[in-house]
């Protein structure tokens, strides 16, 4: 707990490791994002460094090994 703000210490469960690492269930709500034939999403240049890039390849990994992502 000691790197989490006090400010922050009633929202505990968020940082949990294990609370994070499965979905959400569905629900009625879930909202899906459907592009028009023929368009993309927009796509942008976001400039990390070395380190930054590093942790962003390792999140991705990590989740695309769980299926949290596809």
């Amino acid at each position: 707990m000691s790197t989490i703000s006090e400010d922050y210490h009633d929202f505990m469960n968020v940082f949990s490791k294990s609370k994070t690492s499965k979905l959400a269930d569905h629900r009625p709500y879930n909202l899906k994002i459907t592009l028009d034939k023929g368009t993309f999403p927009l796509q942008s240049n976001i400039l990390l460094v070395q380190e930054e890039l590093a942790t962003l390849h390792k999140f991705i990994d990590e989740n695309l090994a769980t299926g949290l992502i596809h």
